[in-house]
């Protein structure tokens, strides 16, 4: 699908989709799967997170490295990239403040307006201009950046109390 002007090489819809497949796993990675166990511990569980939020993040940032030499030629690898940061950052960042299955369809809708031709115009699209790699990729360090701040910030409540799970 193509709905760049002429002369101008988007990346190709399908990559930039199945990105969403990877974020998510990365995304289930955040979330303790033992909640209570942590809870009652004697240390505090923030920084403990957020230097595991940073490893993630910093890691799944470093993953299309692997994956650029199996795109296709056509495919501008390093767009590619930028434009994983953006939607790896929109999953985990939402992924902190909401519930998984909210965060997978907030980042899903971001990247359908982006995909939608005019809706958002061509000059101002990064997630798909090429030629916005550059500021694609600060918006995704930006993300990931804030994705970390929040883990470290937001207060995570306990779903059988409604009370605060200490930090």
């Amino acid at each position: 699908m193509n709905f760049a002007p002429t002369g101008s090489s988007p990346l190709d819809t399908v990559a930039v989709l199945t990105t969403l497949i990877p974020a998510g796993v990365i995304a289930r990675c955040l979330h303790s799967r033992v909640e209570s166990l942590e809870a009652t511990r004697s240390r505090r569980r923030q920084p403990g997170r957020t230097l595991w939020l940073a490893t993630v993040c910093l890691l799944a940032a470093a993953s299309p490295i692997v994956i650029t030499p199996m795109l296709q030629e056509q495919i501008n690898r390093t767009a590619f990239v930028a434009a994983w940061t953006v939607v790896l950052g929109t999953y985990l960042l939402a992924g902190i403040v909401m519930p998984a299955l909210a965060a997978f369809a907030a980042t899903l809708i971001v990247v359908i307006v982006f995909s939608s031709p005019g809706v958002i115009p061509w000059e101002h699209n990064v997630l798909y201009n090429v030629q916005l790699s550059g500021l694609t990729t600060v918006i995704g360090v930006a993300l990931l950046s804030s994705t970390v701040l929040a883990a470290a910030l937001v207060r995570r409540t306990d779903p059988l109390t409604n009370h605060g799970v200490p930090s």
